[in-house]
């Protein structure tokens, strides 16, 4: 196990609680790469490994050489980074007022409204 400094594990282990050997165990497990496409791109790439229930996004790593990220076709984002995105797109993803099951539904301050 990596050696955290003792404040850090009393810290989340208050925080967490009973959460918190699992999520310090984590640090031990490989890191998960992932990209996304370019919707806006009119001709698409063909990859394996999709991420379920995230479109455009795929698990894997791509090369900032490659003729796919120069074009600007994928482009190199953490899937965990990809939830925020998905979160605050309306229509094809997820959607915000669906994932509050709509009870919080144009609740935010003015000037930032979600639609249905």
């Amino acid at each position: 196990m990596i050696d955290f400094p003792q404040d850090f594990i009393e810290k989340y282990s208050r925080l967490l609680g009973p959460e918190a050997p699992p999520f310090l165990a984590s640090f031990e497990a490989p890191a998960v790469s992932g990209f996304r496409t370019n919707p806006l791109k009119e001709q698409q790439g063909i990859f394996a490994d999709k991420i379920p229930d995230m479109p455009w996004s795929y698990y894997g790593k791509v090369s900032g050489k490659s003729p796919q990220h120069v074009t600007g076709l994928v482009y190199s984002q953490e899937p965990a980074a990809q939830v925020v995105g998905q979160v605050a797109i309306n229509g094809n993803g997820l959607g915000f007022a669906k994932i509050v099951s709509g009870t919080l539904k144009n609740s935010f301050p003015k000037g930032l409204r979600f639609q249905s």
